[in-house]
């Protein structure tokens, strides 16, 4: 099967790590023995990174294990809903024109959030008759961030043009019900060969752990508060945050004013092997977000076997449970404070292997890859049957 992928953002030079699970997905089809193309809709930052003349190159070509065709025409401000489509459509058509002159038609386009990859997919299948698959990952559409008309209209427009919807979790599927699509979940792909289980650490110190950029919707000061709560003057026990972003100072100086430098640590920004290893150090990861569609880090820590504590922000309520975490009322100290003593008191009653195991079943690549196969399979062969009738 030829699949090619329609990305928003993809991994870069100035930016490895965006989009990091469409590639994955990506390279996991390919394992699969599918043939893999990708094409990339223009983002200004890896635009400017390359930028050297009035006009920058319409296209960049990547070639590792498949083509990577990055566009750097047809950005435009998000403001002007209207504008970014129509520049999509002009610039993108060509690129999939000249991607098809190359390696030829694919089976089944799979376009990754709406706007803008999910419209141009639905504008292919428009005139090429390719059938298109669209998954949503956005936590714009939670957060309320989908608020121009014409944005609503276009989201709507492609979600019921393109052959299968398809949402991360069930409460970004339960907010895209406003567009009358019949939206399924298939979660995103967990790296569980890089997330590995490894031996617990020692009793003490209790390490918690948490990753995610420093910014208000992770609401890292509610963790903070909370576990000053729970654990203030206890020494054997440390919080240990990872990550960057422009709150960094503010919880820093919130850490300075309840005195629990010596227990709260502030790690920057960490690559995705200080990540992993900050998991295997630790023996509970925690997520005190306000809005996650899916909740990747907490993921990838029960990969590693360790149990996780998370508020009900969305995607974590489709895979904590009492096996492998708890899960509390949002934006509550409370609430949280007391769920960081529970793990604490009650941490042997976890078991690593079967964390994982959960984990392996529902988010590897295997368990990802058969149900992205099958969807692809039947709408193929639907699509082929149509085409057959009008012939």
């Amino acid at each position: 099967m030829h699949i090619l992928i329609l990305a928003s953002f993809y991994p870069s030079s100035v930016r490895p790590y965006t989009g990091i699970f469409f590639q994955e997905q990506a390279e996991a089809l390919q394992r699969a023995e599918h043939r893999v193309g990708v094409i990339v809709l223009p983002r200004i930052r890896e635009t400017l990174s390359i930028w050297r003349s009035f006009l920058p190159p319409s296209l960049t070509r990547e070639d590792k294990n498949f083509p990577v065709y990055r566009m750097h025409r047809g950005w435009f401000p998000r403001v002007f809903p209207r504008i970014c489509a129509w520049l999509t459509r002009f610039y993108g058509l060509p690129v999939f024109e000249q991607y098809t002159k190359a390696h030829g038609m694919p089976d089944i386009i799979h376009a990754h959030n709406v706007f803008y990859a999910g419209y141009l997919a639905s504008e292919i299948k428009k005139k090429y008759h390719i059938p298109a698959v669209l998954t949503e990952h956005s936590s714009n559409h939670i957060r309320g961030r989908i608020f121009l008309p014409e944005q609503h209209r276009i989201a709507q427009q492609t979600f019921q043009q393109v052959d299968s919807a398809l949402a991360v979790s069930h409460a970004l599927k339960n907010v895209l019900s406003r567009y009358d699509s019949d939206f399924d979940v298939i979660s995103n792909i967990v790296n569980t060969n890089f997330f590995t289980l490894s031996p617990m650490p020692q009793k003490t110190p209790f390490v918690i752990a948490a990753v995610g950029s420093l910014i208000n919707i992770k609401n890292f000061p509610l963790l903070i508060h909370a576990f000053h709560q729970a654990f203030a003057g206890q020494s054997q026990v440390q919080l240990k945050i990872g990550g960057s972003g422009g709150d960094q100072n503010s919880l820093r100086q919130l850490i300075n004013k309840l005195e629990m430098q010596s227990q709260i640590q502030l790690l920057g920004y960490l690559a995705r092997e200080e990540v992993r290893n900050l998991f295997h150090e630790s023996h509970v990861i925690v997520s005190s977000s306000q809005i996650e569609t899916f909740g990747i880090t907490l993921i990838e820590a029960m990969a590693c076997g360790r149990p996780v504590i998370a508020t009900r922000s969305g995607g974590p309520e489709d895979f904590v449970s009492e096996k492998t975490g708890l899960l509390v009322e949002n934006n509550n100290i409370e609430a949280l404070s007391q769920a960081l003593k529970t793990m604490l008191n009650t941490y042997d009653q976890y078991d690593p292997k079967e964390i994982r195991y959960y984990c392996v079943e529902r988010f590897s690549e295997s368990a990802v890859v058969e149900q992205l196969l099958n969807r692809y399979q039947q709408i193929i062969a639907v699509s082929s049957a149509y085409i057959g009738q009008l012939l």
